[in-house]
C-alpha cells in the first residue's frame, strides 16, 4: 500500500522469459493532517497542533497569550485606626487574582466622602483626618482604565467584517478589520432560451446571499428546414432567392436565375444581328 510519503504498487505478474510486467505505480497519498486548536490563555500563547494518522506533525498558528483581564479592586479586609486592610482584584479569565494594602485610616474624626475612579479619572475611598494631628487616611484609588466588550461583526459578500470595543464608560475603537468575502458565484443558469428572432437570457446566485448576476444570450441561427428558405421555428423566409423545386433547377437562386436568362436573351440578339 501507498503510504503518505512512499509509493506503493498492486499485486502484479512479471515474465520469466521477457520484461512483461503489469506492476502499475500508485502515488504516495500525501500527509492527510488533522488541526486541533489550542486556544490562548492568560499567560500562554495559543496555537494549532496539524497531526496526520501516521504520526507527522507540526505547530503553527501562534496566538499571543491574552494576558490578564482585572475586575475592580475589592476591599477583603477594611482598615481601621491602627491596622492596614487589604483588597483584592480577580482577573475576569482564570483564577489568578492580586491583592494590595490599605493603610490604617488613624483616628475617627472627621469623615470626607469617597470618589469613584472612572476609567480615566483617580478616585478615593472614604477617608478621615484626625482633629489631633495632621494624620489622614486618604488613599488615592487609580484611574480603573476602560474595561471593553468586544462585539464581532463577521464580513459579508459586499461589506468588510471589523471588532467593536466599547467600555461601560462610552468610550469605543474599531478594529481588526476583515476584507469583504466577494460573491461566491455558481453555475450560469438558462433563465430564457434564446430563439432565432428573440435573445435569451441567464442566471447565475451567490451562493451565500441574495445577490445574483444575470448576462444576455446570443439568439440563435434559423432552422432552414424546407427549400422555400422558411425557418422551422419562426415561420420567417431566411434566404429570399431560394426558389422551390423546379424552378432553375431547384436550387439556383431568383436573382441567379434572372441573371441566366437576361444573358440568354442577350446571345439570342447577339446571334439575330449577326444572321441579318
Amino acid at each position: 500500500d501507498a503510504t503518505c510519503t512512499e509509493i506503493g504498487w498492486n499485486a502484479y505478474e512479471t515474465c520469466s522469459r521477457c520484461d512483461y510486467s503489469t506492476y502499475v505505480e500508485i502515488p504516495a497519498t500525501g500527509h492527510s493532517y488533522t488541526a486541533i486548536v489550542t486556544k490562548p490563555t492568560c499567560t500562554e500563547q495559543g496555537y494549532t497542533t496539524h497531526i496526520c494518522h501516521c504520526g507527522e506533525s507540526y505547530v503553527d498558528s501562534y496566538v499571543d497569550a491574552l494576558g490578564h483581564s482585572y475586575g475592580a479592586w475589592v476591599t477583603t479586609i477594611k482598615p481601621t485606626c491602627t491596622t492596614v486592610g487589604e483588597e483584592r482584584r480577580d482577573c475576569d479569565a482564570c483564577d489568578h487574582f492580586e491583592t494590595r494594602e490599605i493603610e490604617a485610616l488613624g483616628h475617627d474624626t472627621n469623615t470626607h466622602s469617597a470618589k469613584d475612579a472612572t476609567c480615566t479619572e483617580i478616585g478615593w475611598n472614604t477617608y478621615e483626618t484626625c482633629s489631633r494631628c495632621d494624620y489622614t487616611t486618604y488613599l488615592e484609588i487609580p484611574a480603573m482604565g476602560h474595561s471593553y466588550e468586544s462585539v464581532v461583526i463577521a464580513p459579508t459578500c459586499t461589506s468588510q467584517g471589523y471588532t467593536t470595543h466599547t467600555c461601560h464608560c462610552g468610550d469605543s475603537y474599531v478594529d481588526s478589520y476583515v476584507d469583504a468575502l466577494g460573491h461566491s458565484y455558481g453555475a450560469w443558469v438558462v433563465t430564457t432560451k434564446p430563439t432565432c428572432i428573440e435573445k435569451g437570457t441567464e442566471r447565475r446566485d451567490c451562493d451565500a446571499c441574495d445577490h445574483f448576476e444575470t448576462r444576455e444570450l446570443s439568439t440563435i441561427e434559423h432552422a432552414d428546414g424546407d427549400l422555400n428558405g422558411s425557418c422551422d421555428m419562426c415561420g420567417k423566409r431566411t434566404s429570399p432567392d431560394k426558389e422551390a423545386s423546379g424552378g432553375c433547377f431547384g436550387v439556383m437562386s431568383f436573382s441567379s436565375c434572372s441573371m441566366l436568362w437576361l444573358f440568354g436573351l442577350c446571345c439570342f440578339v447577339v446571334l439575330k444581328k449577326k444572321k441579318e
